[in-house]
């Protein structure tokens, strides 16, 4: 790294090892901040749009969140509509770090719809905060829960719009979100051959945060190519 104010002063220097490099499904929607009482929901969600859902009882969102907390099977996630209403019919046909496959009742009817994917217990708005994650539970009726999950493949489509944070100190675009597993392979296929590390150079306005995965930012720069994930606001 060089070390001189004119070249350097602006980067930083993070070196991976090509080995366990980790990611999520690819998916284009923006990352922006919008306003919400993240005590109510949590401090993440995914914007959700149903276009028709007359005469289908449950429709089904697959959503590349690329989340970095462990285990986020083991933790309660829940839909709204756009009034913040909670949808009672809503069932996980998959949950892991890199993508969530869902499946709800559009009960508002053709709209946007929100997926929070991190309510907490607690609040953070105390002096030391304390929270905790709850464990997923269910709302959903049975028989509505079976005949969903039979008919999941023929389903039709939620669209992904967008990633929220309640706030900007939430935010995780763009140095918390971890590039997908086949996105991480980019900068191998780049590099030249028998190069035993990949060196990235960052702006030292976006820190480096995560220590085991690289950023999907990372990732389609490597390979030459501009992304379309860029932030926006709300």
């Amino acid at each position: 790294m060089n070390n001189s104010p004119g070249r350097a002063a602006g980067l930083l220097c993070f070196i991976v090892t090509l080995v366990g490099l980790h990611a999520a499904a690819a998916q284009e929607a923006p990352w922006r901040v919008a306003r919400w009482n993240p005590d109510s929901f949590g401090n993440q969600r995914v914007v959700l749009h149903v276009d028709a859902p007359d005469g289908h009882a449950a429709v089904r969102a697959i959503v590349a969140w690329r989340r970095r907390d462990a285990r986020p099977e083991t933790k309660r996630w829940l839909i709204t509509d756009d009034h913040n209403v909670p949808v009672r019919n809503a069932l996980a046909l998959h949950v892991d770090q890199d993508s969530g496959d869902v499946v709800f009742e559009p009960m508002a009817g053709a709209g946007d719809y929100y997926l929070y994917y991190l309510p907490y217990a607690g609040s953070v708005a105390s002096n030391y905060p304390r929270i905790s994650y709850p464990r997923p539970d269910s709302t959903a009726m049975p028989d509505w829960s079976l005949a969903a999950r039979s008919n999941a493949a023929e389903l039709p489509r939620a669209r992904v719009i967008a990633f929220e944070a309640a706030d900007s100190m939430s935010q995780r675009w763009p140095m918390e979100v971890p590039a997908s597993r086949e996105e991480a392979m980019l900068p191998l296929r780049y590099a030249p051959p028998g190069q035993p590390f990949i060196v990235f150079l960052e702006d030292r306005v976006h820190p480096v945060i995560m220590p085991d995965r690289i950023p999907l930012l990372w990732a389609m720069r490597s390979a030459g190519g501009t992304h379309q994930f860029g932030p926006a606001e709300h």
